[in-house]
């Protein structure tokens, strides 16, 4: 893929001739980093609670009352949520290399600085 700056110091994709400014991949890159940091601090917190609920009830099998009828529930809710994490992570970090590696390429190709528009 080509990368030009337009008069207008846009990048443009020669390829197929689709326009941006530098702070567009800016804006993409700081928020995929802003998600990915959100859901991994949720993992961690999903992961936790699962831990409390496992070491308090460590039975759970042997379901009799309803109190832990209700922690498997929370349990199961929870590990659902760590999956999500997980998956959601893992498709941030992939669409971030992916972007990261293109706006190296548009530095390469165009000398622009993505920081001085605030990349984090």
């Amino acid at each position: 893929m080509i990368f030009k700056l337009n008069k207008d110091k846009e990048i443009v994709k020669t390829d197929f001739q689709q326009v941006y400014k530098p702070q567009d991949y800016v804006r993409v890159a700081n928020e995929l980093n802003k998600q990915i940091r959100e859901k991994e601090a949720n993992l961690k917190l999903r992961k936790k609670e699962e831990e409390v609920v496992l070491k308090e009830f460590p039975k759970i099998k042997k379901i009799k009352d309803q109190k832990l009828l209700n922690a498997i529930w929370t349990l199961m809710e929870i590990r659902h949520e760590i999956k999500m994490y997980k998956d959601d992570i893992k498709v941030g970090k992939k669409s971030q290399k992916s972007l990261l590696n293109e706006m190296k390429e548009i530095e390469k190709q165009t000398k622009i600085d993505f920081k001085k528009y605030g990349l984090q």
